[in-house]
C-alpha cells in the first residue's frame, strides 16, 4: 500500500512538474508560476529550499501553478520544500484556474523528515495597484527562508509559515486599499495544500 501510495504521489507531482515550466518566478518579478523542487539522496544530510514569489497576472485566464516537492532518499536525513504564491489580479478576469500542491514522499527512507508547505494567495482588485516593495515586505521573505531552514518540528513550522504569510496577506490588503481597490472577502481567493 504504501509503494501504490508513494508511486501516486511521484505521479502527482511530476504532472505538475511537467505543466509548470523550471522558470520559476521570484518575489516581485511577475512571473506566472512558482515551482520549488528539493530531492536529497544523501545520508545525514539537510537540504532546503524555499521560495515567496509576487505575481502580477493581466489574464485573460489566471493559471498560476504553486508547487512544493520533498523527495528524500537516504538516512536520517532532513528535506524540506517551501513555496508561497501571492497572485495580484490586475484586470477583469473570470477565468480562474490556479494550481497549488505540496508533495512530501519518503522513498526508502530510514528516519527521514521530509516536509512540503505550499500555500498561494490570489488577490482580485480588478485593475493595476502600485504594491510596496518596502523593507518590511522583505523582512517577512526573509523569515519565511528561515523559518524553512529551522530544525523546528514540521507542526510548529507549518504555524509559523501561516503566520508569516497572513502578514503578507495583510501587507498587501492595505496596498489595495491605498489604492482604492476592494481588499473584501470576495476579492481575496485562497489555495492551501500542505503535506508532511
Amino acid at each position: 500500500m504504501r509503494v501504490r501510495a508513494a508511486a501516486f504521489l511521484l505521479t502527482v507531482t511530476a504532472a505538475f512538474l511537467a505543466v509548470a515550466p523550471q522558470a520559476t518566478s521570484a518575489a516581485g518579478d511577475g512571473g506566472r508560476d512558482n515551482v520549488v523542487a528539493v530531492t536529497n539522496q544523501l545520508d545525514q544530510s539537510t537540504k532546503i529550499q524555499a521560495r515567496t514569489a509576487l505575481a502580477e497576472d493581466y489574464g485573460p485566464t489566471v493559471g498560476n501553478q504553486n508547487v512544493a516537492s520533498a523527495r528524500a532518499q537516504c538516512a536520517d536525513c532532513r528535506t524540506v520544500a517551501v513555496a508561497v504564491e501571492l497572485v495580484i489580479v490586475e484586470s477583469s478576469v473570470r477565468d480562474y484556474q490556479p494550481a497549488n500542491a505540496a508533495v512530501a514522499v519518503n522513498d526508502n527512507c530510514i528516519r527521514c523528515q521530509t516536509f512540503a508547505y505550499a500555500r498561494q494567495e490570489i488577490f482580485d482588485p480588478g485593475r493595476m495597484i502600485d504594491l510596496s516593495r518596502d523593507d518590511r515586505v522583505a523582512d517577512i521573505q526573509n523569515q519565511i527562508a528561515a523559518v524553512a531552514g529551522s530544525n523546528e518540528p514540521f507542526d510548529q513550522m507549518t504555524a509559523d509559515l501561516d503566520g508569516l504569510v497572513q502578514q503578507l496577506v495583510n501587507d498587501i490588503n492595505e496596498d489595495i486599499a491605498r489604492a482604492n481597490g476592494r481588499p473584501g472577502a470576495n476579492d481575496r481567493r485562497q489555495t492551501d495544500t500542505r503535506s508532511a
